[in-house]
């Protein structure tokens, strides 16, 4: 089937969704289907057939290609021509690009490189009728439509069907290096000072807590204070001694394989709950302070820091029953408190969204909702907000 007839495909089974009023779940490559509140359907209507590159001008570092197409394509093909795509979300190379985007996910790169939203620079979707509509462009100078680009990022799907993502890429560097620092949990707050504007010349900067670098083989013993800031360089030769120089304000410098980068991207694991944590960079020891105090006794939640961006991702463990009804309680404990801590609940046990808000019952979501999707067929309830009682006003 040609690429054209598999578009042509999904469009008409988007199109008798809608037509029957049946809720269907989107899928890729279906590595991230655990992400969000579990959703309502009857059918599965999935991109993983959309794969390949579409256009690729190395001259002009950038790249389009089909949603479906896995990100260690994309890395083998620009590899090619001295080039990568600077994007890391955690996972793994196998997911798909279209996942990536509509999940928002990001990485340790987002420091350096920018979030999964700033790399693209236009995109092509299905509604939820089959309609297509493209926005944004495939050159950096063309932002008509960006906005709604950015709209597509991090919608879940429930926007409409990704079906081509144009990106922009960078050169690989000369050198490119990884450097891990001990810290004692007590002088965490003095990071920013140490590194101050230094830290924004690294590529990636994390922190980690004790078990999140036991699970990451990068140093540090699980039940110690002994957090570890995993540090990498990418430039020359030069940038990199000038980088290294800066760490040592912090402690002492070892240098680590760059495999440690895919550990880290692996540290959500199977079955546990994530959530992604944000607060304004300068607050980070009070925020550390209560994100600890609302975690409590909870055993082996992993930790993985951006200092200087806000960001926490946290993992918590939840291997059986016990620990799945325990984790309700941490869910609730996050939902009170101090408002300068977002909180996005990526993975729950399913016992738990109870206690999570719905995320997307304010007037401004429901009405882009209502312009891409009135009936709420695509990705149904992953947000927490039920399908509408009746049909939008104007909408059949």
């Amino acid at each position: 089937m040609s690429a054209r007839a598999r578009l042509a495909d999904i469009a008409e089974q988007l199109a008798s969704a809608e037509r029957e009023r049946t809720p269907v779940r989107i899928a890729g490559c279906r590595s991230w289907l655990d992400a969000g509140r579990p959703v309502e359907s009857t059918r599965e209507v999935s991109a993983a057939s959309l794969n390949g590159i579409i256009e690729y001008v190395p001259g002009d570092l950038v790249m389009t290609v089909a949603a479906g197409t896995s990100l260690r394509d994309i890395a083998d093909a620009t590899r090619e021509h001295g080039q990568w795509l600077a994007l890391d979300p955690f996972g793994s190379d196998s997911g798909s690009i279209g996942a990536t985007v509509a999940t928002g996910s990001s990485g340790p790169l987002a420091l350096g490189a920018g979030r999964t939203r700033d790399l693209v620079l236009g995109a092509s979707v299905l509604t939820a009728g089959g309609t297509a509509v493209r926005a944004g462009g495939r050159v950096v100078k063309n932002v008509a439509g960006f906005d709604l680009v950015r709209l597509w990022a991090g919608a879940y799907g429930t926007l409409g069907v990704i079906t081509e993502v144009s990106l922009r890429l960078h050169a690989l560097p000369a050198v490119e290096e990884t450097f891990a620092v001990t810290i004692a949990r007590a002088d965490i707050g003095k990071l920013s000072e140490r590194l101050g504007l230094d830290a924004l010349g690294f590529m990636a900067l994390e922190l980690l807590n004790p078990a999140a670098a036991a699970a990451c083989d990068a140093g540090a013993a699980s039940g110690t204070d002994a957090w570890i800031l995993l540090a990498r360089v990418a430039g020359n030769r030069q940038r990199s001694t000038a980088q290294r120089e800066r760490l040592a304000a912090v402690g002492a410098v070892r240098e680590l394989g760059s495999d440690v980068w895919m550990r880290v991207r692996a540290l959500d694991g199977v079955g546990n709950a994530v959530a992604r944590l944000s607060a304004a960079p300068s607050l980070l020891e009070d925020t550390l302070a209560d994100v600890e105090r609302r975690i409590g006794s909870a055993p082996g939640v992993r930790l993985c820091v951006t200092p200087h961006r806000g960001g926490i991702r946290a993992v918590f463990p939840t291997p059986d029953a016990a620990a799945r009804t325990r984790m309700a309680d941490t869910v609730r404990a996050f939902q009170r408190g101090d408002r300068r801590l977002a909180v996005l609940w990526e993975q729950l046990p399913a016992n738990c969204w109870a206690a999570v808000p719905p995320a997307t019952l304010d007037v401004v979501s429901q009405r882009i909702r209502d312009a891409f999707d009135p009936h709420r067929v695509l990705n149904r309830g992953i947000f927490g907000d039920p399908a509408p009682a009746r049909s939008p006003a104007g909408v059949a």
